[in-house]
């Protein structure tokens, strides 16, 4: 590394940087989790991304490409740790490796493409992951890239052979861009606040207002709150729900933009509790790791509030150890710091209190960690898939700094009730090669899975990102057409397990719409529709079923 670094000469700091070539601006990010301005978000690269984007924005810079190796979404293998809110930023389009498959992907308001086929081992695709519009794996390719002007940017994926994979085109319309700064939900008595805040925002409808009751991941529109309009100054926004039923609640937005996309917000939630008998248990510090030099997790024995504050926060150690930011999400709070060296650390919280009141137990408001100096685990990234009713684990670590092992811990429920399950995963000790893992486990039960690694080392420990599978009732695909290869026409099925609106559209392998073939509300059971290809010419189409809350893409095949 240190070879090419004297070799080139590049921008900023050589590790992330951007240009300018012709209409396109480029930004070249270091997903690498040795980068020591941070490979997550939030990070001091991340900061720096958001701002260069900002910039852009405001100056009416065309187009805006963000690449880097690891692929935030892929249906071969993904790194969870570089997905960042893009769209919210200001890109246009999202380009990555690492996964050796070729895949274009839609996900929260933006493109992706997953571009690893230039060299060594081609990769299986695996089962297609939300949003995506088909992956490939047949052959090495190379990707071109052409802005026509001001009024498009073509995407091209060609097989080394010259065979035309997939193509794309972004036309010229301007980008929804949304900068949501703030959302937050306050709890009086039985009614929810909910109040919002832009940075800026160009082409947005407004928001529906989506709430679900304890987490059961089937979200329901409350209410529409309309744009105030195209604006570079910031927005507020504010609506009240009143709830009937005592619960957890489950709050997010999902944006609309003109054109018709949109993108959700992260989540948040509150708890309506009785209050017949109150609540005097102060709340507490279970336990605070070392995530890797720069990033500390805290975990708290129930839900707080004030634990987004950098100043209530304080570390002790062999040095002083700076707080740059702070998010807290389902009871755990994570700390974006500067660099620690080896030694034993305390971190110590005051001003936080729980939704009665109470303000942090003085006695149990601090913890101990240690620190080893480079991080005892380089992950490059952790799977799970589903074959059956048996879940495989796979990781993969590209370093080792006296890892004694893993305990795998699952969660059927939600992401804050993990057991350890199965024996304990020997790691290598110390070791600066990849190194591979497995671990299988059986379902008895259908739902929903969470799966984390509790990473040890001698006197710390640190977690994984979770993973997740839904183990279903195994029937046909919810989309099926027969016949298929077809001609001229073929009867479309939909399989649907609830009554929910639906739209099904036919698209052609350019990305442009041949004919919606429904759109309302389908009641639960099955469907057909014919798909007519009279006045077509042969060649692949796909049928495209979008819901609420999920996508479903079908291929066919019209022979003449």
């Amino acid at each position: 590394m240190q070879g090419y670094l004297d070799f080139f000469t590049l921008p900023n700091n050589e590790r992330y940087y951007d240009f300018v070539q012709g209409k396109i601006h480029f930004f070249s990010m270091n997903s690498i989790v040795a980068e020591p301005d941070g490979y997550h978000y939030p990070s001091v690269q991340a900061t720096w991304l958001e701002n260069k984007l900002a910039d852009c924005v405001n100056n009416h810079d065309h187009w805006r490409l963000v690449y880097f190796h690891h692929s935030p979404y892929s249906s071969q293998q993904r790194a969870t740790w570089s997905d960042w809110p893009y769209a919210t930023f200001g890109a246009h389009a999202v380009l990555s490796g690492h996964s050796h498959t070729y895949e274009r992907i839609f996900r929260n308001g933006i493109v992706y493409f997953v571009n690893g086929l230039g060299g060594k081992s081609i990769y299986p695709c695996g089962s297609l992951v939300e949003g995506s519009q088909g992956c490939y794996d047949e052959n090495y390719g190379a990707q071109l890239v052409t802005a026509v002007g001001d009024t498009a940017l073509m995407f091209e994926f060609y097989y080394k052979d010259g065979t035309l994979v997939d193509s794309y085109i972004l036309d010229g319309t301007p980008t929804p861009i949304i900068g949501l700064v703030s959302f937050t939900g306050t709890l009086t008595d039985n009614e929810v606040l909910l109040e919002w805040e832009t940075a800026t925002e160009t082409n947005n409808s407004g928001w529906d207002v989506e709430r679900s009751f304890k987490r059961n991941n089937n979200f329901v529109p409350v209410d529409f709150v309309a744009s105030s309009g195209d604006s570079n100054s910031p927005q507020f926004y504010s609506f009240t729900d009143v709830l009937s039923s005592y619960g957890k609640y489950h709050y997010r937005l999902k944006q609309i933009s003109t054109d018709g996309s949109f993108f959700y917000s992260d989540e948040i939630n509150v708890h309506y509790k009785r209050t017949t008998n109150e609540d005097t248990t102060p709340p507490r510090i279970l336990q605070a790791a070392l995530v890797d030099e720069r990033t500390v997790d805290v975990e708290f024995s129930e839900p707080v509030t004030g634990a987004d504050e950098i100043n209530n926060y304080e570390i002790v150690g062999p040095q002083s150890i700076a707080i740059i930011s702070v998010v807290y999400t389902d009871m755990i709070a994570t700390l974006s710091t500067s660099e620690h060296i080896p030694g034993d650390y305390t971190i110590t919280v005051n001003n936080v209190l729980d939704n009665a009141g109470n303000v942090i137990d003085p006695n149990n408001n601090s913890a101990n960690y240690t620190s080893g100096g480079a991080p005892a685990v380089e992950m490059s990234y952790f799977n799970a898939t589903l074959n059956g009713n048996v879940v495989t684990l796979d990781w993969e670590t590209l370093s080792e700094n006296g890892n004694l092992g893993w305990d795998v811990e699952e969660s059927s429920k939600n992401t804050n009730n993990f057991t350890k399950i199965g024996l304990f995963v020997d790691g290598a000790g110390t070791i600066n090669t990849p190194s591979l893992y497995t671990f299988n486990t059986s379902l008895s039960k259908y739902g929903k899975y969470y799966y984390r690694l509790k990473q040890i080392s001698e006197g710390s420990f640190s977690y994984s990102e979770n993973v997740l599978v839904d183990y279903k009732r195994s029937r046909n695909s919810a989309l099926t057409s027969s016949p298929n290869p077809f001609n001229p026409q073929t009867t479309v099925t939909l399989y649907m397990d609830k009554k929910e609106a639906v739209k099904i559209n036919v698209y052609n392998i350019l990305g442009q719409l041949i004919v919606t073939l429904f759109d309302g509300i389908a009641d639960k059971g099955e469907m057909k529709f014919i798909f007519n290809g009279q006045r077509l010419s042969s060649g692949t189409y796909v049928v495209v079923m979008q819901t609420g809350s999920s996508i479903v893409n079908h291929k066919v095949l019209l022979l003449k």
